[in-house]
């Protein structure tokens, strides 16, 4: 890492998706390239490889602390087993721009997700579990683009979530860099 050790990092927690709802993914941003490319709206597609939802988005965090937040992971991922989900639907975060599909959100994840943010100390806010596909950069959409976003179709397809990653975060110029600090997996499906 560059800087120095007290420096923060931008870090968060993701979960990824399986290889069939990540080509879903890529299905859809293919499909929503094209038909958005008519609205005159500069989008920044993101990295099909960085496709992730984000469990619990953490911030800046000290570079020293990176380590006592893994623990604190592993230790609040201990008592949790894989969950499944599925794709559902296309959207947009009017606010930032954000295009996204989102999942039909287990109450395994949500109890998940509010046991790190209370293991973590950390106030989680609202939570829309979803994969980003890319975000408005210039421009404002019309009424006939959420129109074109609600005909867009998702197949069902399922995942399953069996690990978590503690992720940093760098914003460039060209989108941001992701680097994995380490992965704590899930237990397994009960029988």
């Amino acid at each position: 890492m560059s800087g120095s050790p007290t420096d923060p990092i931008r870090a968060f927690i993701a979960a990824r998706p399986g290889k069939a709802a990540q080509a879903e993914l890529i299905r859809v941003q293919c499909e929503l390239k094209k038909a958005l490319a008519a609205f005159g709206l500069r989008i920044k597609w993101t990295d099909p490889e960085t496709f992730h939802i984000t469990i619990l988005f953490l911030g800046d965090i000290p570079t020293t602390e990176t380590d006592r937040v893994f623990q604190t992971l592993e230790l609040a991922v201990s008592g949790h087993i894989c969950f499944s989900s599925c794709l559902r639907e296309v959207g947009v975060f009017k606010k930032s721009g954000a295009l996204w599909v989102g999942i039909d959100t287990p109450s395994g994840l949500l109890r998940l997700q509010s046991e790190l943010a209370a293991a973590l100390d950390f106030e989680p806010g609202r939570f829309h579990a979803h994969f980003t596909l890319g975000r408005i950069k210039k421009g404002v959409p019309d009424q006939t683009f959420f129109q074109c976003l609600e005909t867009r179709v998702v197949g069902p397809v399922s995942f399953d979530v069996k690990e978590l990653e503690l992720v940093r975060s760098e914003l460039l110029a060209d989108g941001a860099r992701h680097t994995v600090l380490g992965t704590v997996p899930l237990g397994r499906h009960e029988i």
